[in-house]
């Protein structure tokens, strides 16, 4: 049975992944992460923070802007 990630495990998953260039897999943790709609607003403005860093690194300008402008924070 696979293990549930919490949205702060799977934050610092991507952040890994990001270290290491695999842009893919971060997006896909950070993703992930905020599917599991975390309560903290903090780790939930990171994650969205870290995510739209990740789209600019892959030039998805349009998603990187509406991540820099989601939510009420």
């Amino acid at each position: 049975m696979p293990e549930i990630q919490s949205a702060e495990q799977l934050k610092d998953s991507g952040n890994s992944a990001f270290s290491l260039g695999n842009l893919q897999q971060a997006l896909d943790d950070y993703t992930n992460a905020l599917q599991l709609q975390p309560e903290d607003v903090k780790l939930k403005a990171i994650i969205y923070r870290n995510r739209a860093m990740v789209r600019l690194r892959i030039e998805d300008y349009e998603g990187a802007e509406s991540d820099c402008t989601k939510g009420d924070f």
